[in-house]
């Protein structure tokens, strides 16, 4: 598998840690052998390319997504209608024939009872995140929207959208805040290799989904097994922020200090609010990026994103490459960074068909804050001098987990207690704001997306992660990269 070519997009559905390091060693991975159904599809795709986009709907669902499903080995019945409304999802699939056809023979019953997962399809072109013209109708509505509506009305917990090209999958339980998990077929097909193929074979198969809605099957097993990883590392979380802040304080010190004496406890004091206030930036960051508020999807930001320089970072300590050289670069492109989220990319004058970020203005980025102007002036230096690999475990399991790769061995320099100061909460204080202002946003546009906003009245009950029914105090566990989650406490009320 090419190191370049990410076969997936995922986006809050499952953790990215599973599926890259953990869903390969299992049995179905393993054992399934897609070569077939890769030449089928390949033939179909070529057979058709020519068209694809020219196609409507029902043409582009007649000629390529039907003969796509029947090579996944799916069962599938058309346009049932949705028990009590005035509703028609485009698809239904049911674990074998007998139940299809069952669901056939008894119009009057509920079409979806037997039903492993609901579908619908849209023609090549459309985008599977935006609303058509004519808002009024649900047709034209956000077809994610579309698809959080049709897992709420009927029994299926798993739903499958695709535009042919685009393939997605949906999950009962957070279809409303439009999580999902993406292939691009045509990516796919044109790379050729056949265990990123599997990212598409193993999760869109008739097998994926199980016989039964309640039984079980490899999608839940992902989603479980992720949500547990979560559960897992987040139970280090204090322990990791302090270390985290303890070897952030030291790359401060080391400039600070250099070729000097001891440092005073004024510089100390500065030092260890600036590095809570540092890891807050960057938790925001991870934070925003994960949940596609900074998307690094976009070439152009990802290149200036703290994704990247995570990546950059990991790609030498793998090829036991020392930081020395860079380590200066590195702190201004966390700078840079800081000085974009702050002004908005307009004051750039970048044009918005490239990216958009709008100037955020919570104060954690404020260089005239006075509270910021350490960070504005100080370096960040041998935190990135490569003196060694931090320890096994520190961030989790890999050497490539925590805060972008960059923490190493070394004895924490005396005096430094992070655990309170005015300046730590005033940073904790702005930090919160961030997340609360980037959940605003977030929510915002996930109405936009939709197409409309929804009465929280008129939702089903809904489990949360360990599949009790939720209410009152919610614990969400937000995965902002591998090793290290934010946990936010808030009242929500479905």
């Amino acid at each position: 598998m090419s190191q370049d070519f990410r076969p997936f997009k995922n986006s809050n559905l499952f953790s990215n840690h599973y599926l890259e390091k953990q869903v390969i060693d299992s049995a179905e991975w393993r054992e399934t052998q897609p070569e077939q159904a890769f030449a089928e599809i390949k033939e179909l795709y070529q057979r058709k390319a020519r068209v694809l986009e020219n196609y409507n709907e029902s043409q582009l669902e007649e000629n390529f997504i039907r003969p796509m499903l029947r090579i996944l080995g799916h069962y599938f019945g058309v346009q049932g209608k949705v028990l009590g409304k005035d509703r028609t999802p485009d698809y239904a699939f049911f674990p074998d024939e007998q139940s299809r056809e069952e669901a056939e023979a008894k119009p009057g019953d509920d079409y979806y009872r037997h039903a492993v997962a609901v579908g619908d399809a849209k023609s090549w072109k459309i985008s599977l995140d935006k609303s058509r013209k004519g808002l009024g109708i649900f047709e034209m509505q956000n077809p994610s929207f579309q698809i959080d509506v049709y897992l709420r009305d009927t029994p299926p917990k798993w739903a499958i959208l695709t535009s042919g090209r685009f393939w997605r999958l949906y999950h009962e339980t957070t279809s409303y805040k439009l999580d999902y998990y993406e292939v691009d077929l045509h990516a796919l097909l044109e790379n050729g290799d056949m265990e990123s193929f599997k990212y598409f074979y193993l999760f869109f198969r008739r097998e994926a989904f199980g016989q039964t809605v309640d039984a079980g099957c490899f999608l839940d097993i992902v989603r479980e097994e992720s949500v547990a990883y979560a559960q897992e590392i987040g139970e280090d979380l204090k322990e990791n922020v302090y270390r985290a802040m303890k070897i952030l304080a030291q790359g401060f010190l080391a400039e600070a200090v250099s070729g000097g004496p001891a440092p005073s406890q004024a510089v100390v004091a500065r030092v260890q609010e600036n590095s809570m206030r540092l890891l807050y930036r960057m938790l925001f960051i991870f934070y925003a990026e994960s949940r596609s508020l900074l998307d690094t999807n976009n070439r152009y930001y990802y290149e200036l994103s703290l994704q990247k320089l995570k990546a950059d970072v990991a790609a030498r300590l793998d090829r036991g490459e020392p930081l020395l050289s860079v380590r200066y670069s590195y702190w201004e492109s966390l700078k840079n960074l800081f000085s974009l989220i702050n002004d908005g990319s307009e004051s750039r004058r970048i044009a918005r068909e490239e990216f958009y970020i709008p100037a955020y203005n919570g104060g954690l980025f404020d260089p005239k804050k006075d509270e910021n102007r350490f960070l504005e002036s100080a370096r960040l230096g041998r935190l990135l001098s490569g003196k060694g690999h931090r320890p096994a475990g520190a961030f989790g399991p890999g050497p490539r987990e925590g805060i972008c790769g960059l923490l190493f061995s070394g004895d924490t320099p005396p005096g430094i207690d992070l655990r309170g100061s005015a300046g730590v909460q005033a940073a904790r204080g702005a930090a919160a704001d961030g997340c609360r202002q980037g959940e605003r946003q977030g929510a915002v546009a996930a109405r936009r997306r939709r197409g409309q906003a929804q009465d929280p009245g008129q939702r089903r009950g809904r489990r949360d992660l360990s599949g009790h029914g939720q209410g009152g105090e919610e614990s969400h566990r937000l995965l902002l990269h591998p090793g290290l989650h934010c946990q936010v406490n808030r009242q929500e009320h479905h």
